[in-house]
Order: C-alpha cells, then sequence, then structure tokens
C-alpha cells in the first residue's frame, strides 16, 4: 500500500513540474511577442508602394498613359470620321459623274480606255502623261481624289492629250474631247453643294 501511494505521488509532482515549465515557455514566448516592435506607418509608406505578388495596382509611370488614351481617342475620333465620311460622299459623287460620262459614248468612247501601242505605237514617246476615264474611275473608287479640282485635272489631261496626239492626225479626235471637258464641267457645276460639303468634311 505505501509503495502504491509512493509511487502516485511521485507521477504527479512530474506532472505538476510539467504544467510548470508549460507556463514559463508560455510566459517567455509572450515576452518575445511583446518585445517585437510593431510597424508604425508613416508617410513615406503612403507614397511607396512596392510591388508584391498579388498586387494589381497600375504602376505611377503607366497611370499618365492610361487615363490620356481614351480621352486622345475621344478627341480625335469625330474628325477622323468626318473625314473619312467626306472622303466616301466625294467618291460617291464623282463616280456618278464618271459614269455618267462614261455613258455618253458618242463623245467618251475613244475614251473609255487606255490608248494602246496596237492603237497608236508612238502614243507613249509623245504623250507623257496618258490618262482615260476608266483611269479616273478607278481612282474614284479607290478615294485617291481629296476634291473635285483634282478630278477635273484628270479630265482635262485627256482633252490635252487629244488636241496634242490628234490635232493633226485625226482633227475630229479633239472636239470630241472638248465636248467631253464640257459636259464633265457642267456635272461638277450642278453638283457644286454637295461636293463643297465633302470637301469641307475632308479638309476638316
Amino acid at each position: 500500500m505505501l509503495k502504491s501511494k509512493e509511487k502516485c505521488r511521485n507521477r504527479g509532482l512530474l506532472m505538476l513540474g510539467y504544467m510548470h515549465r508549460g507556463r514559463k515557455i508560455i510566459r517567455k514566448q509572450k515576452k518575445k511577442n511583446k518585445k517585437k516592435k510593431k510597424h508604425e506607418f508613416r508617410d513615406d509608406d503612403l507614397l511607396d508602394h512596392r510591388p508584391y505578388k498579388n498586387d494589381r495596382r497600375v504602376p505611377e509611370r503607366h497611370r499618365a498613359v492610361k487615363r490620356s488614351t481614351p480621352v486622345d481617342v475621344i478627341e480625335c475620333e469625330p474628325s477622323a470620321k468626318r473625314r473619312r465620311g467626306g472622303e466616301v460622299e466625294l467618291s460617291n459623287i464623282l463616280e456618278k459623274i464618271v459614269d455618267h460620262l462614261r455613258g455618253e459614248t458618242q463623245i467618251s468612247l475613244l475614251f473609255l480606255k487606255p490608248v494602246t501601242r496596237k492603237d497608236a505605237p508612238d502614243y507613249l514617246e509623245i504623250i507623257r502623261c496618258p490618262m482615260d476615264l476608266g483611269t479616273i474611275r478607278d481612282k474614284v473608287r479607290k478615294m485617291e481624289y481629296k476634291n473635285r479640282h483634282e478630278f477635273r485635272h484628270d479630265v482635262a489631261q485627256i482633252q490635252l492629250n487629244a488636241h496634242i496626239y490628234n490635232d493633226e492626225r485625226h482633227p475630229h479626235i479633239p472636239p470630241l474631247a472638248d465636248s467631253l471637258m464640257e459636259l464633265g464641267d457642267y456635272l461638277l457645276d450642278e453638283s457644286a453643294e454637295l461636293l463643297a460639303e465633302a470637301e469641307d468634311a475632308i479638309e476638316h
């Protein structure tokens, strides 16, 4: 009986010892935690945004670009659309005029296509700037003309070439070119207001 009582007492003392050690460890850990210096937030911390792994904020140097781009697009877009609309409108008007000229075959038949070497072997030796209604129509469709004056210049080139090459060779051809030019001027004057609106949109 005495031995068993001593064993129980010894076990109790061991348990008390373990508990006492555990409490000491906990106290030490608490003291260490208290001693750790807490980070004090300063104004510098707010200014210095350091990139973190999951930080998706935009760096300061890129913010101005991201903010300015939409504004620039909004400012430039209306004028670009207006210019493009003017080019399309001008092209539509000029295409109607050139189609009208091509349709008047009694005066335009000889000017519908480029002059070939088969038609006139020495033509390109004499005429430095060949022009025809087919080429003009292609330029209209590609929107190469920015105003009516450029278009008229090419029609006038047909007239000039006809005179240079045919005045002495084929005297009946230059009057046809003159009639073509006269009809072209009439059609341009008839569409003057629409042409002016389209040109204004292109220029501004």
